[in-house]
């Protein structure tokens, strides 16, 4: 009869520790509201695209295009060094088409 108390008791101690697991927030991971997406979108909604659409011209590079090429590159990449102007040369002579 004392084996079966146990093994009672050992069964009683593993679901009263399931139920606590349960319970709890995972370490580490970002709760999600109810009702939104990972992102923190509400979901449901449909995306409306038009107003992240914009009108662009796909052209190949110029040497003129050289010092807004900068202004990107330092925009895009803070405490990079840049391209020099002779490099972009080398670029466009290799490279013509783009």
């Amino acid at each position: 009869m004392a084996a079966k108390k146990t093994t009672q008791k050992k069964t009683t101690q593993k679901t009263a520790a399931k139920k606590r697991a349960a319970k709890k927030k995972p370490i580490g991971k970002k709760q999600k509201k109810p009702g939104r997406g990972a992102s923190g979108v509400k979901t449901g909604a449909p995306l409306k695209l038009k107003s992240f659409e914009r009108q662009i011209r796909v052209r190949p590079m110029r040497l003129d295009d050289f010092e807004d090429l900068v202004a990107m590159q330092e925009a895009c990449f803070p405490g990079m060094v840049t391209w020099s102007r002779e490099q972009i040369e080398s670029q466009l002579d290799l490279f013509p088409e783009g």
